[in-house]
């Protein structure tokens, strides 16, 4: 009786863990959807949208204040603000440490450089629109902002800017649509793959040794 009720528990147990993997690999392959959208007046409007097969996140920004929503199968499970704690939690008084840590040499930088490359490429959006009217306090700096819209349009030829600038006045009226896929499998990919580079476990793995003083 005793080993019928192991073996039982023993394939149960099987059963949840090739579930649970099973979810996993179905996480890292299907692809994440999101979409951002701003709407800067007087105020900044900034919504977010997540959605992988069942489930979905929406965060929104209104007046400072965020809220957020999700979703599991269209069945909302939570649709309230985020809430901030006001009490500030007193800063623990840290012991001045030495280490013998060293300053990584140019190649791992050069090696986190292509890393951050990578992940931008997996990152960025398939879409981009932008249109409306800017102005800043001084007309030099709306000239900058405008040369520096121009640099991104040319940078991103898909993009799709349409944003004129005012320089007698003031003023901010502009819709911002963002949106793409991304794919966990490439990034955990890309993630493990520098990882393994030498010049990049040398530095993440290296053992530092602190004395208090």
């Amino acid at each position: 009786m005793i080993f019928t009720l192991l073996g039982l528990l023993v394939k149960i147990m099987l059963i949840i863990l090739l579930v649970i993997i099973v979810i996993l690999l179905l996480i890292l392959i299907i692809p994440f959807n999101y979409r951002i959208s701003a709407v800067l007046k007087e105020k900044a409007n900034i919504y977010l949208h997540l959605n992988w097969a069942f489930f979905e996140v929406e965060l929104w920004l209104e007046d400072l204040k965020p809220f957020v929503k999700v979703r599991i199968f269209k069945r909302v499970l939570i649709n309230e603000p985020l809430k901030k704690s006001l009490r500030k939690k007193p800063k623990p008084v840290k012991k001045t440490r030495k280490s013998n840590f060293k300053m990584p040499g140019m190649t791992f930088f050069k090696e986190i450089l292509n890393f951050a490359k990578e992940v931008l490429n997996v990152l960025k959006p398939k879409k981009i629109s932008a249109f409306g009217t800017y102005g800043l306090d001084d007309p030099v700096n709306t000239a900058l902002v405008s040369f520096l819209i121009q640099l991104f349009s040319e940078l991103v030829p898909h993009a799709h800017i349409g944003l004129d600038p005012v320089f007698d006045s003031e003023m901010t009226d502009v819709e911002i649509n963002i949106s793409g896929k991304i794919r966990l499998a490439v990034l955990v990919y890309i993630f493990i793959k520098y990882l393994l580079k030498r010049e990049v476990r040398q530095v993440v793995f290296r053992k530092r040794i602190n004395t208090e003083t």
